[in-house]
């Protein structure tokens, strides 16, 4: 049995970049917990949708013969003992992957240590190298739709500001034609000033 190792640094996120916390809900407080974020994110490597994502970018369909195997599973071939009766299907391959790869946390530290145990030391490298690269991409593309969902909840906000400014205009100017009262093009008003704000953080939210 071949085991192939690789290691990775947990980074927590700058959650004020570009003054971010203001507009994002999700934004950690002072009381988050590193280490419990180290948990989390050992929970989410070992997780069905990670390994599904792993096994389709291996096509291990395509190769079912050096899937990640246990330990057991190699004692079972190498004692010439009758093989586990494996189930059908792609649900049996991440299974058995799932069983070939160890995660865990190094105590005091921020890294991650992702072991994998295979009959084939390429498909033990493959398949934890693909692992890690795998489990960056989802943290990017889960930081890049909260990202998205947010620009589209401020654009929202913005566009009700408007309306409620046009609106407001008008009734301002109807009320000073009919009084005949003669307005400054004063626009340091308060609602404006909002829409200039929801605007900023709007640029900042999509850069």
């Amino acid at each position: 049995v071949y085991q192939a190792r690789t290691t990775i640094e947990i980074q927590g996120m700058n959650e004020d970049f570009m003054h971010m916390k203001d507009v994002n809900p999700n934004a950690e407080s002072n009381g988050w917990d590193p280490m419990l974020e180290l948990q989390t994110q050992v929970r989410i490597l070992q997780s069905r949708a990670l390994l599904d994502r792993v096994a389709g970018k291996l096509k291990l369909e395509e190769t079912p013969l050096v899937a990640p195997q246990t330990r057991l599973d190699a004692w079972r071939k190498a004692l010439h003992l009758e093989p586990a009766r494996p189930s059908d299907g792609r649900e049996a391959l991440i299974s058995a992957a799932g069983r070939g790869i160890l995660v865990r946390s190094q105590a005091n530290t921020r890294l991650i240590e992702i072991s994998c145990d295979s009959i084939s030391p390429h498909m033990a490298a493959d398949f934890v190298n693909t692992l890690a690269s795998q489990f960056i991409e989802q943290n990017l593309e889960a930081r890049w739709q909260t990202a998205q969902h947010t620009g589209e909840w401020l654009t929202r906000q913005m566009e009700d500001l408007r309306i409620k400014l046009e609106k407001s205009e008008d009734g301002m100017q109807a009320y000073a034609r009919e009084a005949g009262l003669l307005f400054t093009q004063e626009k340091d008003n308060a609602a404006e000033a909002n829409v200039k704000q929801l605007q900023d953080e709007l640029f900042k939210a999509e850069a």
